[in-house]
């Protein structure tokens, strides 16, 4: 099966991408698959289990992506972290409720 003939499938089969490259340690961050670097000259590409296909700078790309969207997503969770955390003390010492601050 040609690299072209996996792109239009639905998945593909693991033993494709090996037949046509060597698995590497990355995961594609769009989907998580795993990621082998195409045996071509000229410019690496690379491929996932399920078909994308990409070189290395949008696989960069989609790492620094993903990257930046994960940080985003972690810092608004810690914030409305604190804001609930802010109200259940405020409900708490509408209760008679008392905390002691630690340092």
């Amino acid at each position: 099966m040609s690299d072209a003939n996996i792109a239009i499938k639905v998945k593909s089969k693991v033993r494709t991408e090996q037949s046509l490259g060597e698995q590497v340690a990355l995961s594609y961050a769009s989907c998580g698959g795993p990621v082998w670097e195409m045996k071509e000259k000229g410019i690496k590409r690379y491929r996932c289990h399920v078909g994308h296909s990409f070189t290395q700078k949008a696989l960069l790309q989609t790492q620094n992506d993903k990257l930046e969207e994960t940080l985003w997503v972690s810092l608004r969770t810690l914030e409305e972290k604190k804001m609930f955390l802010r109200r259940m003390v405020e409900e708490l010492a509408t209760k008679g409720y008392k905390f002691i601050a630690s340092s």
